[in-house]
């Protein structure tokens, strides 16, 4: 691989994990927002903590991966140790604030945290809609 193709590949690398980032917080404000005009001040924040509790343990893991850069040779180790911490961050979290906020209305919380998970699926969707963009992935 070429210093230019794997400065390429980096700069895609770091473009689709923004984008995966931005998503999940616009879809964890728009839960947050549909909750707290719908269902009221407890329903939001539930909604906004359960988002929120998505959103940075992932951004936790892609902070991880980027600090690897072109060493190839710990990009596993790396990608080990920093799933490792998402999920004891993750469980951190989720332990905090099951004990600590009240009141909390469970079902919010975990639309909010789903919603913030399944914005992961924009980085399944996005190669595609570089390609239309001409972008080479």
């Amino acid at each position: 691989m070429t210093t230019q193709t794997a400065e390429s590949s980096a700069n895609y690398s770091d473009r689709l994990v923004s984008i995966v980032l931005i998503a999940q917080l616009i879809l964890t404000f728009l839960v947050t927002i549909i909750f707290w005009v719908f269902s009221g001040n407890v329903s939001g924040y539930s909604a906004l903590l359960g988002g929120i509790s998505a959103v940075v343990p992932n951004s936790f893991l892609a902070f991880r991966l980027s600090l690897y850069g072109s060493d190839k040779n710990t990009l596993l180790e790396t990608a080990f140790f920093g799933e490792v911490g998402k999920v004891f961050l993750t469980l951190i979290m989720l332990s905090l604030i099951f004990l600590f906020v009240r009141p909390l209305y469970p079902g919010a919380f975990f639309v909010g945290f789903i919603g913030g998970l399944l914005a992961v699926l924009s980085g399944i969707v996005s190669p595609h809609i570089f390609k239309n963009e001409g972008v080479n992935c």
